[in-house]
């Protein structure tokens, strides 16, 4: 056992949840959290709220399999196996997802500094430190698995200047112990309002912490043109309302940049 594992299984064993995070696998280095989980959601062996936790991913990667740097000892790879409610609906778990995050951050932070950028990113003022990748697993039941990879305690990189660090950001290293520690429960609490209160919730939750909606957007689809509008709501099953020269667009993928008050986009 390497010396992350060594180092973090006393808060797996001690996580004070009821299912998410249970089991927990910690590897000092993998390839994907996102990719190992999936195939062990594949084999049938998975059970819900089971986790990976990795010090290091070599072959990280985001939504439309963008690469995903990181580096070992700085940061958090974590994903999470859950089995979806059969009367919810299955595109709003990336919404949940971003939310749960955004309130671990917040918490353990002690500020409201943590928004959501739609579709999948967290941000603080318009700097992405956080990003979440839902894969989809049919079997007998629908089965996702959440992947959530945070900038913790990493430095500025110059190859992408336009994500930071909590660190940079709030002037202050975090224990990335505990910020696991909140996300597992965080993410937990999440999952059982979904369940016990319905679409809405996620929809209200996520629309309260949007850095997004009432903003002039910038939008970039494959294959297409950039077009620009202004981010109105997100409808029932996650897609983002935008008006486009006064005609209402829903969009369902793609990217969205939000426009910074110099003009730039971001």
């Amino acid at each position: 056992m390497g010396g992350f594992s060594s180092q973090y299984r006393p808060v797996v064993e001690q996580l004070a949840t009821r299912w998410v995070g249970h089991p927990t696998e910690l590897f000092d280095s993998i390839d994907s959290t996102n990719r190992y989980l999936k195939q062990v959601v594949e084999r049938g062996s998975a059970s819900p709220g089971q986790a990976v936790w990795a010090d290091q991913q070599v072959e990280g990667r985001g939504r439309r399999d963008r690469s995903w740097w990181s580096p070992p000892g700085l940061n958090i790879y974590t994903s999470v196996a859950v089995v979806l409610p059969d009367d919810r609906t299955p595109s709003l778990v990336s919404l949940l997802a971003g939310v749960a995050l955004v309130n671990a951050v917040n918490e353990l932070s002690h500020a409201s500094v943590a928004a959501l950028k739609w579709p999948n990113d967290c941000v603080i003022e318009g700097y992405k430190f956080a990003g979440v990748l839902v894969e989809a697993v049919p079997l007998d039941r629908l089965w996702a698995v959440i992947g959530m990879g945070i900038n913790v305690n990493q430095p500025p990189h110059p190859e992408f200047p336009h994500a930071l660090s909590l660190k940079e950001a709030l002037g202050r290293s975090f224990d990335r112990g505990t910020l696991w520690e909140h996300l597992m429960r965080s993410l937990e609490e999440a999952f059982d309002s979904w369940r016990r209160e319905g679409d809405a919730w996620v929809l209200d939750q996520w629309t309260r912490r949007s850095a997004t909606l009432g903003q002039d957007v910038a939008i970039i689809e494959p294959g297409r043109p950039v077009w620009f509008g202004f981010a109105e709501r997100v409808d029932a099953d996650g897609g983002l309302w935008v008006r486009r020269d006064g005609v209402p667009v829903k969009i369902m993928a793609g990217d969205v940049s939000v426009r910074r008050p110099d003009g730039s986009y971001s």
